[in-house]
């Protein structure tokens, strides 16, 4: 995190001996109190700037700190987007990586993202897809149980017998569901 700046009062005294007494960096640092790295940040800006001392009159905290600290020029330049969906395509091949796709990425479009950037887009772009898996069922088919476990305990606190006879299949690899009726029931039972 960087250090907050420190008061116009003493970016003025830093000025003052800088430029008014002629005094180098390192003895401005011990006079002031401010330390040298600061010290050349704030000359540095001033000589970018065309600020002297004296300062020009009637020039306030706030229109220093404006010379000093101009406004951030945002860029005009729009980066070529890659195709997301021809990446996304691409990464479910054998040996693609997200490195080799922007290798390809960057020889179509000199001025675009960098590696990191374009790792950080695709992953934006990943968390915005929808993940559905459409099935087709077909009515008695299959049968689908969610099934919790072992038993289930009755509102009485008895453990609970699954309703239908044969076993059924369960989306867990070893789980089945039998219960205790008889095959007369078992049609109305398992389906529906």
């Amino acid at each position: 995190m960087p250090r907050p700046r420190i008061a116009m009062r003493k970016i003025r005294e830093v000025l003052r001996l800088t430029f008014g007494e002629g005094l180098s960096r390192r003895q401005v640092s011990a006079a002031s109190g401010v330390p040298f790295t600061t010290v050349s940040d704030y000359v540095g800006r001033a000589v970018a700037a065309g600020v002297g001392w004296p300062l020009p009159g009637g020039l306030d905290d706030a229109g220093l700190e404006a010379l000093l600290y101009p406004p951030a020029v945002p860029a005009m330049v729009a980066r070529p987007e890659p195709d997301w969906g021809y990446v996304h395509r691409e990464l479910r091949r054998k040996n693609v990586t997200l490195q080799l796709l922007w290798l390809e990425y960057r020889e179509a479009h000199r001025d675009g993202y960098g590696y990191s950037q374009f790792c950080n887009l695709y992953r934006r772009w990943r968390g915005g897809i929808d993940v559905t898996m459409r099935q087709v069922h077909r009515a008695g088919e299959k049968l689908f149980v969610d099934f919790p476990g072992d038993t289930v305990r009755s509102p009485t606190g008895a453990p609970a017998r699954s309703p239908c006879a044969r076993s059924c299949s369960s989306p867990w690899p070893g789980h089945r569901i039998t219960c205790t009726r008889r095959r007369s029931r078992l049609r109305s039972c398992c389906t529906g």
